[in-house]
């Protein structure tokens, strides 16, 4: 089994946090090194904090972190749960109008009220296509409800 590196004053604040995120996730920093750089010195390279911004970019995506806490370790959802990313993965490849839908069912299925006597979204396009979101009321929703499934709203 491999040595996993530990945090290290000697480090630079980027490579910690990224010896954090990896512990996390259960891999070894030098999986991730090899997987995103091709120079055979890139650890001693990240080591002291010497990491190309793209690739900076990337990581804080792999990892699902925000770019500001993978570089200052200041975040409020430092690391995102697999359920988290497989529904952000999902939500990514949905166009806006479905985006839209997807948010109004979990609205309607959990009863989320947005604010007082709304009790879900529903989603219309504009002349020009562009998908708005408006909000519903319970008695709307009601008459949604009984309308056939393949209606569309």
């Amino acid at each position: 089994m491999l040595k996993r590196l530990k945090k290290s004053e000697e480090y630079h604040f980027i490579f910690n946090n990224i010896i954090d995120l990896c512990d996390a996730k259960k891999i070894t920093v030098s999986n991730i090194v090899s997987s995103f750089a091709t120079s055979k010195s890139a650890m001693t390279a990240w080591k002291k904090g010497n990491i190309p911004p793209d690739t900076l970019v990337k990581l804080a995506d792999y990892f699902g972190v925000s770019l500001e806490y993978l570089v200052t370790g200041n975040d409020t959802n430092k690391i995102t749960t697999d359920n988290e990313q497989e529904l952000m993965d999902i939500f990514r490849n949905l166009d806006s109008r479905e985006q839209l839908k997807l948010i109004g069912r979990i609205q309607e299925m959990y009863g989320i009220e947005i604010s007082g006597k709304v009790a879900g979204i529903k989603v219309a396009r504009t002349t020009d296509k562009v998908p708005v979101r408006e909000n519903v009321t319970a008695d709307e929703l009601k008459m949604i409800r009984n309308l056939p499934e393949e209606t569309d709203f």
